[in-house]
């Protein structure tokens, strides 16, 4: 954690090591906390990718799947790909295409 002077607390590990991981940063539940998408080469070794969702106190949940473990991951990204106001998961594949999951944010704020 950045201590507001230009320093930094020692690294946390807040999730199991794994093989080709990349990551992304996103409000994906919209309440104002930057989530965590960790893309893990699920083809290869078996690995699911995972959402890690901010408390907002500086403390993550434990990850939530998402993915399909027949890809081959490459690269993640979080944007929102169809305008509706929620952040989208990109996730970026070696041998196959693309994928796009849509997050869809119901009118109480909660994803669907």
């Amino acid at each position: 954690m950045n201590d507001g002077a230009g320093g930094f607390e020692p690294g946390v590990a807040w999730s199991a090591a794994g093989n080709n991981v990349d990551v992304a940063l996103g409000d994906l539940d919209g309440n104002g906390a930057l989530d965590l998408v960790q893309g893990k080469s699920q083809w290869r070794f078996g690995e699911q990718s995972l959402i890690y969702w901010n408390t907002g106190r500086g403390e993550f949940s434990a990850g939530t799947p998402f993915g399909d473990l027949n890809k081959n991951l490459c690269c993640i990204a979080v944007g929102d790909m169809n305008g509706d106001g929620a952040l989208d998961i990109i996730q970026g594949n070696t041998y196959s295409p693309t994928l796009i999951y849509l997050l869809a944010r119901q009118t109480d704020g909660a994803l669907a």
